[in-house]
């Protein structure tokens, strides 16, 4: 199944513009936008990511040490938050890449692969409905920069 990208990988500002369309969509919204979604199973763990980052962007799920935005240097991470009695928080722990504890001696900040990914980071932050998976909600979106004094 091919997705038809809606925004230009190449541009900062056309990402931000196509990710602020789903602010407010529930996973059933951007599921019926994309394909049907009687073609996925939305029980498996990981898979409202799964559906934003390749049914809403087109990016097939990898294990590629760029960024999901590779030629504009951005990470995607899709952050579940859960509603608790008081506030929202965040519902698990993201990880953004592992670090090769072999290599780890012989790289500097600047050159690693662990500063590639935290370069730029997009945080697509969804409300989680665990009585209706389908209808957890895209809250805010995020782009966030590593900051060059925290180097």
């Amino acid at each position: 199944m091919n997705i038809i990208k809606e925004y230009d990988d190449g541009n900062i500002e056309s990402i931000l513009r196509y990710s602020q369309q789903m602010v407010g969509k529930t996973i059933d919204d951007i599921l019926k936008s994309t394909v049907c979604s009687s073609e996925i199973s939305i029980k498996n763990k990981g898979i409202i990511g799964i559906i934003i980052e390749e049914y809403w962007f087109g990016i097939k799920p990898n294990s590629s040490p760029k960024p999901d935005f590779d030629k504009v240097g951005i990470e995607l991470k899709i952050i579940p938050l859960i509603q608790q009695q008081k506030k929202v928080a965040v519902k698990e722990r993201t990880k953004v890449c592992s670090i090769d504890y072999k290599k780890l001696i012989y790289e500097t900040w600047d050159e690693s692969h662990a500063k590639e990914k935290l370069n730029n980071v997009l945080f697509i932050y969804y409300l989680y409905d665990k009585e209706n998976i389908s209808n957890s909600q895209v809250k805010k979106i995020d782009l966030w920069k590593l900051n060059e004094g925290n180097n």
